[in-house]
C-alpha cells in the first residue's frame, strides 16, 4: 500500500504542478487527462482494498473502524470523481479558474484521504498483534489452570502452541514493517523470547501432568508461565509503539491504550529500575547490571512514547509546552547520556572506589530522574500549587503596572493592564479546570467558590483599565493612585481567595489516607507473592497516589490553618516532601523488581519493609503535623456527640442517642488511632509524653463500652434519674479524657504543665467565689479540683526531671507541697470547714502560680498566651458578621480559654513583681477581664438587632478596648527595665496633666492627690533610672545619665514647691508662672531621664510614640465627628489624662539623640510643631469639657486633633524616611546586645545575660519591622522583596532559637555543650542580622557607597567638634565612630564579595587601608588631646573613603549635581533659623549642613580620581578642600550668630562662612555637570555601539530562525566533509548524501519564497536520491563484517527514504491547498527536513566506521 501511495502522489503532484505553473503565467493547463486516469485506477483499487480490508476490523468487534475505512474510501473516490471532472472541464476550457481550483481541491483530497488509509490499514496490523499476543495469554491460563490428570491437556497444549506459533509469524511480519531500530530490536527479542519460554512451560506442565506429587515441576511451570506474561506484555508495548503514524488510537476500545496512568506506572518503573541498577552495581553484578540498564533504557523510551501518544491529544498549551520539553529532555538522555552511562558503570564495576564515575553516575540518574519527573507532570492535572504559582507570578505584571504607572507613562500602562487581566483571567480559567476535575464530593463546593470569586475578579478586571488610565494621567494624584492600587491589592487577595477555595484536604483526610496507605501495602506484597507484576505494579501505583494525595492535602492544611506552627511544620514536611515520595516509590519499586525477579530471595522483602516503614514515616509525619488541628476538630465533633446523646436519651429519643453514641465511639477511636501516630514521631525524641499519650487514649477508648452500657441501663429503666446521671457523668468523663489526650497530643509536658495550672486557677477562684458568699464547693467539684492537680503534679514530675538544679528542686517542692495541700481540702470540704477552705484557697492559688513559676518561662509563656489570645480574639472579630451567635460559641470558647491563660499567667508574674508594679498588673488585668465580661453580650445584643448602628458600633469599640487593655497588661508585665521606664513615665505624665487641670481649676484635694502620685511616680523613675544606667557600659554616658536622675529629683522638689505656693495664692499670676515652669521642667526632666537611659534606637522610639499619639488623634477625631455626647465627654476626658505634653517630651528628648543630623533637624522641627499645635488644643480640649454643649469648642478641638494627627504622621514618616540607615543601625544595637549576652555567658551573670537577651528581642523585633517596612517599598523589585521577607522570616526565627539557647545554658551553668549551643545560637543569628545592612539597598555597590558616606560624615563632625572645642560633641562622635562605625566597617568588608570580579580584587586593596585606619581615627578621637593625630588619620580615611567609592560608583557626579540643591537648601534653612535667633535649631541645621558638606566633599574626591583631565581632577580637589575649611568654622559662627542676632560682625562672619561653602558647592556642581556631560557622550556612543551589536545579532538569529532546513542541510555537509567522495561503495554514498544536501538547501529556499512549483520539483529529486541511497546502502553493507553496523545503515537508510517520500507527499499537499501562508507549509516541512537530516547523518557516521571494519 505504501508502495502505491507513492505513485498516486508521483501523479497527483504533476498535476498540480501543471496547474501552479499555469496560475503563475495565466496560462492554460496541459493536457492531464492521462495523468488524471493512473489517478483514478490506482485509486479504484485502493478503494476496492479498503473496503474488503475494512470487513476484517469486524472480527475484532469493531465496527467503527470499519465504518471509518469505508467512509475514508468514499470520500477517496469523491476526491478522484473531482479531479477527473476537472480534468475534462479543463479540456473544454483550458483557462477555466473554477477548474483549476476543482481540480487542486480533488488533489489533495486524494492525497489526505490514502495517506489516513494506509494509517488505518497499519493499525489494523497493530491491533492484530496485539489481540493475537491476547489469545497466547487466555490459552496459557487455561493450560496452567489445569490440574493432574486432566484429560483436556493435549488439547489445550495443542491450542497453547498454536496461538504461540501465529504470534511469532505476526511478529517476524511486523517486524519488517518497523523502521526503528530500537523497536526492530525489542520486537525481535520478544520472538525469540517467546520461542525460548514455550518449551519449558509444556515441559513443566507435562511432566505435573504424568507425577501428581512432582510439586517441583508445578512451582517451575508457575515461573514459566509468570515470565511468559512478562514477554507478552512487553510485545504488546512493542507493537503499540510500532505504530507509523498519529493514529486516533482510542477509537479502539478494548486495548489497554495509553493514559496516564501507564505513564505514571513507566516513571515508577524508571525509578525502581534505577534503584536495581544501583544495587547491582553495589553488588559488582555486572550481568544484573547490565540487563537493568537495558531494561531502563526500554522504560524510559515507553515512557516517551507514552507521553508523545498523551501530547498529540492534549488540548492545553501550556502542558502541550511541557509535554514537549519533558520529551526533549528525555530523548536527549537516550540519544546522548545513556552511552556515557554505560561507560560509567563498567568503570565503577572495575573500580568501585571510582568517586568520579560515582559522581558521573549519580548526576545521570538525577537528570533520567528529572526528566522523567517532567513528563508525569506535564501529565498531572492543574492543583491548587499550579495556581499558587500563576498568583504568585501575576506579581510581576503588577508592579510593572505600578511603574509605569507612577512614570505616567500611559502606553506602558495600557500593556500591563493587558498583562494583569490575562493573568487574572489565566487564574480563573485554571480554578475552573481544577473545580471541574475535582471529585465528586469535592467538585460542587469548588465550584460555587470560584464563580463567587469569579464575580470579584471579573469586577475588579473591568475596573482596571479605567483605574490605571485615570492614575497615568496624573501620576502626582495620590488619590487616583490608592484607588489603582486598592484594585490591584483587591484581584491580588482574591487570586490568593482562589487558592484556599481550590485546595481541598483536611486533617481528617490525611489520617483517611494514612488508613489506606496500609491495605495498599498488604496487596503490594500479596501481588509479590503470586509474582503477578501487573498486580505489583498497580498497588505500588496506588501507594504512590496516596502519598502524593498526602502532600496535596498537607498543602492544602497549611494554606488553610490559623496555627502557625501547623503551618511551618506542613511547609517544612513539603518543601522536600515530592523528593521524598519519589525515593519511597523508586525504592519500593526496585525491592519490588528484585522480588518479581528472585522470588526466593528473603532480603528483597526486608528491604521492601523497609522502604516502606519510609513511607508510613512520611504519612504519619504528614497526621501528626496537622495532629493538633485534627485533634481540636475532633475533639469539639465528639463533645457535640456527647451532648447530643445526652440530650436525646433525657428526651427519650433512644434512635438518636444510638447514632450519636456510635457518632462519638467512632471519633473517640479517629482520635486514638491520631493520637498514636503522633506517640510514634515522639517515642524517639520525647518518650515519656509518647507514652502519656497512649495511656490516655487507651483510657479514651476504654470508656466507649462503659458508655454504652450506661446508654442500655437508661434504655431499660427509661426516666430512671439515676441511670441518666450516670450516662451523664460518664459523658463528660469521656469529654475530658479528650481533652487530657487532645492536650497531650498538642503540647509537650511543659505546655500542658502551664495549661493544667490554668485550669487549676480557674477552678480555685470560681471556688473562692462560692467560699466568699458563704457556700460550701460540692465534692463533684473538689473530685474534678484533685484530678487536675493529680495530672499537674504528675507533669510536674516529668518537667522536672527534664530540668537541673534550683528549677528541678523548686518544680518537686511545688508539688509535694500541691499534693499535701489538696488532700486537706478535701478534707475541709468533707468537713464543712470554711473558714480553713478559704485560707486553703489562697494557698492552693499561691503554690499554683509557685509552680509555674518554678519552670523559669513566665514571661515567655505569659507573650506565647498573649499572642494566642490576640489571635482567638481577631478570628472572634472576623466571624462575628458572618456567622451565628450558636456558630460563634467555638470561638467565643476560645477566646475564653486564652484569655484564662493570660490572666492566670500576669497574676502569677505579679506575685514576683515589686509591690508598684503588682499593683498595676492587677489593675490592668481587673480591666482587660472587665471588658471582656461586657463583650458577649454585647455580640448577643448586635446579633439580635443586626440594623442597629449603635450595638455594631458598641461591638468594634469594645475589641478595640480588649486590644488596648492587652497591650497595657502586656507593658505591665515586662520585666524590661527600660520598658518600666517608659510606662513609668508615662503614668507620671498623666499624674502631672491631672495636676495641671486641678490647679488651673484651683481644686486642692485633686492638685494635692495627682502631686502625691506624680511625686511618687518620679522617685520609682529615679531608681529605675538608677539601675538602667549602672548598666550603660560608656563611662561617660553613664554619668550623663546618673546626672540627669539628680535633675529629676531636683525639678520634683522645686515642683512641689512651686504647687502650695500657687495653690496658696491662686490669684498670683507670677506664682502661676513658676508653677508652669517647673512643671515643664519637670516634664523635660523626666523625658531626658527616660531617652539618656535608653538603648533603643532613638528613631524606633520616636516612631513608636508618635504612632501612638496619632492613633489617640484619630479615635477622638473620630468620636467629635460621630457627635455622641456621652462619647465626647468620654474621649475628652481619656485624652486630657493621656499626657499628651509628657509624651511630646518624650518624643523630642529621643529625636535629639538621632544619630543622622538631617534626621534629627527634620524630626525636631517637626516636634516644635507639634509643640505649637498642642499648645493650642489642650486649652481646646478644657474649653470643650467646661462647655459641652458648645459646638464650636468641639470644633475646634477636632480641628487641633486632625493638625496633631497629620504633624505626627509626618514625624513617622521622617524617621522611617530612610530604612537603610535604621536597619544598619538596628543591626549594630543587635550586635551589641549579643555582646552582652556573650559575656554575661563567660562571667554567669544572670542579669547582663537577661538584659541583652530583653534588648535583643526587641531590638530584632524593630530590625524586622523595618525589614518589612523595605520590602513593602521594595514592590517594584519582586526579587528584592521576596529576599527581604525571607530574611524577617529568617529573624523571627533565629532570635527564638538564641532564645530558647540562652534560657537552656542558665538553667544548665554546668553544661559546656549547653553553652557552646548558646554561642552558636548567637552567631547564627548575627549572620542574618548582618544581611539586613546590605539588603536595605538595591545593590552592594550602593550599600557600600552610603555607609561610606556615613562614616566620612561621621568622621567630619568630629572633626569639627575638635576645632571648635566641643568635648561633648568629640565624646559623643567618638561614641558614634567605635560603636556603629566599626561594625559598618566590617559589614563594609564581608559585603565586597558581592562586587563584580573586575572590582572586587581592587576594592578589597582599598578595603585594607580603611581597615589599617579606622583603628587610628577611633583611638585618636577618644583623646582629649588627639586633636592633631585625629586630624591625619582622619584625611587618611576621607581619602581611602574617597577610593572606595570611585570603584563602586561609576558616576559620582550624579550625586554631587544633587546633593549640591540640597546644600543651598540646608543654607536657606541655618540662615533662616539664625536670623530667628533660634539657638536648637541652628545648632541642628548646621550639624546637618555639615554632614552634607562632608559628603559633597568624599564624593568630589573621588569624582576626581576618574575626571576626564587632570585639571578638572585638580578642580575638583580644590574645591573640596575649602569646603571642608568652611565647614570647620561654620558650627561656631552660626551658634554665635544665632545668640546675638543684633551683632553685625557675628552676622557677617556666619555670612561669610555660608558663602564660602555655597562658592566651593558650586565649583564642585559645575564640574560635576561637565564630567556628566563627557560620560553622557561616551554612554550615548557605547549604546549606540551596543545597539548595532545587537541588531547585528538579531538580524543573524533571525536569518538562522528562518533557514532550519538549510540549518539540517549544513550538519549533513558537516558529516561528510572530512570524507573523500569516489567511486567506491562508501565514497558513492557520500556523495549522493552531498547532494541531498543540495537539495535541502534548495528546499528551504523555495520553501521561504513559497515557490509551490520548485517545492514539488525538489521534493521529487529528493525522493529519487534517497531511492538511490538505499541502494547504495545495501552495497556498503555487504562489505561490512559487522552485523549491528549493518543493520544500523540499512535502518538508517530505510529511515531517510521514508522521510524523503513524506516530504514528496507532504510537499504535494500542501502545495495542492489553497492556503498561501509560507510559515504553515514551512512548519511541516522543517520536521520532516530535519528528519531527514538525521537519518542521513547517522547512516554516515555508521558506515565511516563500517568502512574501517569492511571485508
Amino acid at each position: 500500500m505504501e508502495a502505491l501511495l507513492e505513485s498516486v502522489s508521483d501523479a497527483v503532484s504533476a498535476m498540480v504542478l501543471y496547474s501552479v505553473e499555469a496560475d503563475e503565467s495565466n496560462a492554460k493547463v496541459l493536457d492531464i487527462a492521462q495523468g488524471a486516469a493512473v489517478v483514478k485506477a490506482a485509486s479504484d483499487y485502493l478503494c476496492d482494498m479498503a473496503v474488503k480490508s475494512a470487513d476484517l476490523w469486524i472480527k475484532f468487534n469493531q465496527p467503527a473502524m470499519q465504518k471509518r475505512m469505508v467512509d475514508v474510501a468514499a470520500n477517496l473516490r469523491q476526491a478522484v470523481n473531482e479531479i477527473s471532472q476537472a480534468a475534462s472541464e479543463l479540456d473544454q476550457a483550458q483557462y477555466s479558474k473554477t477548474a483549476k481550483k476543482l481540480l487542486l481541491k480533488g488533489a489533495k483530497g486524494v492525497m489526505e484521504h490514502m495517506v489516513v488509509l494506509l494509517q488505518t490499514a497499519d493499525l489494523y496490523e497493530v491491533t492484530r498483534g496485539i489481540r493475537s499476543c491476547a489469545r497466547v495469554t487466555a490459552k496459557k491460563k487455561v493450560l496452567v489452570s489445569l490440574g493432574h490428570g486432566e484429560s483436556f491437556f493435549v488439547t489445550a497444549a495443542q491450542e497453547f502452541v498454536t496461538h504461540t506459533v501465529e504470534t511469532g509469524k505476526l511478529i517476524q511480519k511486523r517486524i519488517k514493517d518497523i523502521d526503528d531500530y530500537q523497536l526492530k530490536k525489542r520486537l525481535e527479542e520478544c520472538g525469540e523470547a517467546l520461542r525460548i519460554n514455550t518449551e519449558p512451560l509444556l515441559r513443566f506442565m507435562t511432566e505435573y501432568m504424568r507425577d501428581a506429587m512432582n510439586t517441583q515441576a508445578q512451582q517451575d511451570a508457575q515461573v514459566a508461565s509468570a515470565r511468559l506474561d512478562e514477554v507478552v506484555q512487553e510485545t504488546i508495548v512493542v507493537f503499540k509503539l510500532s505504530a507509523k503514524s498519529p493514529f486516533d488510537l482510542s477509537m479502539i476500545s478494548d486495548l489497554d491504550l495509553k493514559d496516564d496512568v501507564d505513564l505514571r506506572d513507566a516513571a515508577m518503573r524508571v525509578a525502581g529500575l534505577m534503584g536495581v541498577l544501583q544495587g547491582a552495581i553495589q553488588r559488582g553484578d555486572a550481568p544484573a547490571a547490565k540487563a537493568a540498564l537495558k531494561a531502563l533504557k526500554i522504560a524510559l523510551g515507553d515512557q516517551i512514547s507514552t507521553a508523545q501518544q498523551l501530547a498529540k491529544s492534549c488540548g492545553d498549551p501550556g502542558k502541550l509546552v511541557q509535554y514537549e520539553n519533558a520529551i526533549r529532555a528525555a530523548q536527549s538522555i537516550i540519544d546522548s547520556d545513556l552511552p556515557s552511562f554505560s561507560k560509567s558503570i563498567e568503570e565503577l564495576l572495575r573500580r568501585p572506589d571510582n568517586s568520579t564515575a560515582l559522581n558521573r553516575l549519580k548526576a545521570l540518574m538525577g537528570h533520567i530522574r528529572d526528566a522523567s519527573n517532567m513528563m508525569v507532570s506535564a501529565s498531572s492535572a492543574y492543583n491548587a500549587d499550579d495556581l499558587e504559582e500563576l498568583v504568585d507570578g501575576m506579581g510581576l505584571p503588577i508592579a510593572r503596572l505600578a511603574q509605569a504607572v507612577q512614570r505616567g507613562d500611559i502606553a506602558d500602562a495600557a500593556k500591563y493592564v493587558t498583562d494583569v487581566q490575562q493573568a487574572a483571567r489565566a487564574q480563573l480559567l485554571m480554578a475552573d479546570q481544577i473545580s471541574q476535575g475535582a471529585r465528586p464530593e469535592h467538585r460542587d463546593r469548588l465550584l460555587q467558590g470560584v464563580k463567587a470569586l469569579k464575580m470579584n475578579i471579573d469586577r475588579l478586571v473591568a475596573a482596571l483599565p479605567d483605574a490605571a488610565q485615570r492614575a497615568a494621567y496624573e501620576p502626582a494624584n495620590q488619590h487616583l493612585y490608592a484607588m489603582l492600587d486598592s484594585v490591584l491589592q483587591d484581584l491580588t487577595y482574591n487570586g490568593k481567595q482562589l487558592v484556599e477555595t481550590v485546595s481541598v484536604g483536611t486533617p481528617h483526610d490525611l489520617l483517611m489516607s494514612h488508613r489506606a496507605l496500609g491495605n495498599e501495602y498488604a496487596t503490594l506484597v500479596s501481588a509479590l507473592d503470586r509474582t503477578d507484576r501487573k498486580a505489583a505494579q498497580s498497588a505500588l501505583r496506588q501507594i504512590n497516589d496516596i502519598l502524593t494525595d498526602e502532600l496535596v492535602y498537607a498543602r492544602a492544611v497549611a494554606r488553610k490553618t490559623d496555627n502557625p506552627l501547623i503551618t511551618e511544620a506542613l511547609n517544612t514536611l513539603c518543601a522536600n516532601g515530592q523528593q521524598r515520595i519519589a525515593d519511597i516509590i523508586s525504592t519500593l519499586g526496585r525491592y519490588s523488581e528484585e522480588s518479581l525477579d528472585d522470588p526466593a530471595n528473603q532480603a528483597n522483602r526486608s528491604n521492601l519493609d523497609r522502604a516502606f516503614a519510609d513511607a508510613e514515616l512520611l504519612s504519619s509525619q504528614f497526621v501528626g503535623a496537622a495532629s493538633r488541628d485534627f485533634m481540636l476538630e475532633s475533639g469539639q465533633k465528639l463533645r457535640g456527640h456527647l451532648d447530643a446523646l445526652v440530650l436525646s436519651a433525657q428526651r427519650g429519643d433512644y434512635q438518636a442517642s444510638a447514632a450519636a453514641i456510635k457518632s462519638a465511639v467512632e471519633e473517640a477511636r479517629m482520635q486514638a488511632e491520631a493520637a498514636e501516630l503522633v506517640a510514634m514521631s515522639l517515642s524517639t525524641t520525647d518518650p515519656e509524653r509518647a507514652a502519656r499519650i497512649r495511656e490516655y487514649a487507651q483510657q479514651l477508648l476504654s470508656m466507649g463500652p462503659t458508655l454504652v452500657g450506661s446508654l442500655k441501663k437508661v434504655i431499660a429503666a427509661p426516666g430512671d434519674q439515676a441511670a441518666l446521671g450516670e450516662l451523664s457523668a460518664n459523658a463528660g468523663a469521656m469529654g475530658s479524657m479528650s481533652d487530657q489526650l487532645i492536650r497531650a497530643t498538642t503540647m509537650d509536658a511543659d505546655e500542658e504543665l502551664m495549661h493544667a495550672a490554668a485550669l487549676i486557677d480557674t477552678e480555685v477562684r470560681n471556688m473562692k467565689d462560692m467560699v466568699a458568699s458563704g457556700k460550701m464547693p460540692n465534692p463533684a467539684q473538689m473530685t474534678n479540683l484533685a484530678k487536675l492537680v493529680m495530672s499537674q503534679i504528675k507533669l510536674a514530675n516529668i518537667v522536672a526531671s527534664k530540668k537541673g538544679g534550683a528549677k528541678n528542686e523548686g518544680l518537686i517542692k511545688a508539688s509535694q507541697l500541691m499534693a499535701d495541700l489538696i488532700k486537706n481540702m478535701v478534707g475541709a470540704v468533707r468537713d464543712g470547714n470554711l473558714a480553713g477552705l478559704e485560707s486553703m484557697l489562697d494557698t492552693a492559688a499561691q503554690l499554683n502560680a509557685s509552680l509555674v513559676a518554678a519552670r523559669g518561662k513566665l514571661e515567655d509563656d505569659f507573650e506565647t498566651a498573649t499572642a494566642e489570645l490576640k489571635r482567638h480574639l481577631d478570628i472572634l472579630e472576623q466571624r462575628v458578621p458572618t456567622q451565628s451567635q450558636a456558630q460563634l460559641q467555638g470561638a467565643i470558647r476560645d477566646v475564653d480559654g486564652s484569655l484564662a491563660r493570660a490572666t492566670f499567667l500576669a497574676h502569677a508574674i505579679a506575685r514576683q513583681a515589686e509591690p508598684e508594679r503588682q499593683k498595676q498588673i492587677m489593675a490592668a488585668v481587673t480591666e482587660l477581664q472587665g471588658l471582656y465580661q461586657a463583650l458577649p453580650p454585647a455580640i448577643h445584643a448586635h446579633k439580635g438587632r443586626p440594623a442597629d448602628p449603635a450595638l455594631a458600633a458598641r461591638v468594634t469599640s469594645l475589641f478595640g478596648d480588649i486590644h488596648a487593655s492587652i497591650a497595657t497588661v502586656a507593658n505591665a508585665t515586662t520585666s524590661s527595665g527600660e520598658e518600666r521606664l517608659f510606662a513609668r513615665a508615662a503614668q507620671i505624665g498623666q499624674d502631672l496633666a491631672r495636676l495641671e487641670d486641678a490647679v488651673a481649676r484651683n481644686n486642692q484635694a485633686e492638685a494635692n492627690a495627682a502631686l502625691q502620685s506624680a511625686v511618687a511616680g518620679i522617685r520609682v523613675q529615679a531608681q529605675l533610672a538608677k539601675v538602667q544606667a549602672e548598666q550603660i557600659r560608656d563611662p561617660a554616658q553613664r554619668k550623663a545619665a546618673l546626672e540627669q536622675i539628680d535633675r529629676l529629683e531636683k525639678f520634683a522638689a522645686t515642683l512641689s514647691s512651686a504647687v502650695k505656693d500657687t495653690l496658696a495664692k491662686p490669684g498670683d499670676q507670677a506664682k502661676r508662672q513658676k508653677f508652669l515652669e517647673a512643671l515643664a521642667a519637670t516634664r523635660e526632666a523626666v523625658a531626658q531621664v527616660v531617652a539618656g537611659s535608653s538603648s533603643v534606637l532613638p528613631e524606633e522610639r520616636v516612631h513608636d510614640i508618635a504612632q501612638a499619639m496619632q492613633e489617640e488623634m484619630q479615635k477622638l477625631a473620630a468620636v467629635l465627628q460621630r457627635g455622641n455626647p456621652q462619647e465626647i465627654a468620654n474621649a475628652l476626658s481619656r485624652i486630657q489624662q493621656y499626657g499628651l505634653q509628657q509624651q511630646a517630651d518624650i518624643l523630642r528628648a529621643y529625636a535629639s539623640s538621632v544619630s543622622d543630623p538631617r534626621v534629627r533637624r527634620d524630626a525636631l522641627e517637626a516636634a516644635a510643631e507639634f509643640d505649637r499645635t498642642l499648645a493650642e488644643l489642650i486649652p481646646a480640649i478644657r474649653a470643650a469639657q467646661a462647655n459641652p454643649g458648645d459646638k464650636a469648642a468641639i470644633q475646634k478641638v477636632l480641628a487641633g486633633a486632625n493638625d496633631a494627627e497629620r504633624i505626627l504622621g509626618n514625624i513617622c514618616t521622617i524617621v522611617t524616611a530612610h530604612p537603610e540607615s535604621r536597619l544598619a543601625s538596628l543591626s549594630h544595637m543587635i550586635a551589641e546586645d549579643t555582646s552582652l549576652i556573650r559575656d554575661g555567658l563567660s562571667k554567669k551573670n544572670a542579669v547582663e545575660v537577661n538584659a541583652g537577651g530583653l534588648n535583643a528581642k526587641r531590638d530584632t523585633a524593630h530590625l524586622v519591622k523595618a525589614i518589612r517596612l523595605t520590602a513593602d517599598g521594595a514592590r517594584s523589585n519582586p526579587a528584592r522583596r521576596q529576599q527581604l521577607l525571607q530574611l524577617a522570616d529568617r529573624l523571627d526565627t533565629s532570635i527564638a532559637a538564641l532564645a530558647a539557647a540562652v534560657r537552656d545554658s542558665q538553667s544548665k551553668p554546668a553544661d559546656a555543650q549547653a553553652q557552646r549551643t548558646a554561642l552558636s545560637a548567637i552567631e547564627l543569628h548575627l549572620q542574618s542580622v548582618g544581611q539586613a545592612s546590605t539588603l536595605g539597598h538595591d545593590q552592594v555597590a550602593i550599600f557600600l557607597e552610603e555607609t561610606a558616606l556615613k562614616l566620612a560624615g561621621d568622621a567630619a563632625r568630629v572633626d569639627i567638634a575638635f576645632e571648635n572645642k566641643d568635648a561633648a560633641g568629640v565624646a559623643s562622635g567618638a561614641r558614634l565612630l567605635e560603636g556603629t562605625g566599626s561594625y559598618q566597617v566590617s559589614l563594609m568588608h564581608k559585603a565586597l564579595e558581592g562586587l563584580p570580579e573586575e572590582r572586587r580584587a581592587h576594592a578589597t586593596q582599598v578595603m585594607q587601608q580603611i581597615q589599617k585606619v579606622y583603628p587610628q581615627v577611633v583611638a585618636s578621637s577618644k583623646d582629649p588631646k588627639g586633636h592633631a593625630q585625629y586630624k591625619t588619620s582622619n584625611l587618611a580615611l576621607q581619602d581611602a573613603l574617597s577610593q572606595l567609592i570611585a570603584i563602586v560608583n561609576q558616576a559620582p557626579e550624579e550625586r554631587i549635581i544633587t546633593l549640591g540643591a540640597q546644600m543651598d537648601r540646608e543654607f536657606d534653612r541655618l540662615t533662616a533659623s539664625v536670623k530667628k535667633g533660634d539657638v536648637a535649631g541652628t545648632e541642628s541645621g548646621a550639624a546637618a549642613a555639615v554632614f552634607v558638606a562632608a559628603e559633597q566633599a568624599v564624593l568630589a574626591r573621588a569624582l576626581a580620581r576618574q575626571a576626564s583631565t587632570p585639571a578638572r581632577a585638580q578642580e575638583l580637589s580644590s574645591a573640596a578642600a575649602e569646603l571642608d575649611k568652611a565647614a570647620r568654622l561654620l558650627p561656631r559662627v552660626a551658634l554665635e550668630a544665632a545668640a546675638k542676632p543684633s551683632d553685625k560682625a557675628k552676622q557677617e562672619a556666619f555670612a561669610q562662612a555660608v558663602n564660602a561653602m555655597r562658592v566651593a558647592n558650586r565649583k564642585l556642581v559645575a564640574n560635576g555637570q561637565e564630567e556628566r556631560v563627557v560620560r553622557e557622550r561616551a554612554e550615548q556612543e557605547r549604546v549606540r555601539a551596543e545597539q548595532e551589536r545587537l541588531e547585528a545579532e538579531r538580524q543573524a538569529r533571525e536569518r538562522a530562525k528562518q533557514d532550519e532546513m538549510a540549518s539540517a542541510a549544513l550538519r549533513v555537509q558537516e558529516s561528510i566533509k572530512d570524507v573523500k567522495v569516489d567511486n567506491t561503495v562508501w565514497g558513492k554514498l557520500y556523495g549522493t548524501a552531498r547532494d541531498i544536501a543540495q537539495l535541502m538547501e534548495q528546499m528551504s529556499a523555495m520553501s521561504a519564497a513559497n515557490d509551490k512549483r520548485g517545492m514539488i520539483e525538489t521534493a521529487r529529486q529528493l525522493a529519487v536520491q534517497s531511492a538511490t541511497y538505499v541502494q547504495q546502502a545495501k552495497a556498503a553493507a555487504e562489505k561490512c563484517t559487522d552485523p549491528k553496523l549493518k543493520d544500523q545503515i540499512m535502518i538508517h537508510s530505510q529511515a531517510a527514504k521514508n522521510w524523503a517520500v513524506q516530504l514528496k507527499v507532504i510537499t504535494a499537499v500542501k502545495a495542492a491547498s489553497d492556503d498561501d501562508d509560507a510559515s504553515s507549509t514551512r512548519a511541516q516541512l522543517v520536521k520532516c527536513a530535519k528528519s531527514l537530516a538525521k537519518e542521513v547523518v547517522s547512516c554516515v557516521d555508521a558506515t565511516k566506521i563500517a568502512a574501517i571494519r569492511s571485508k
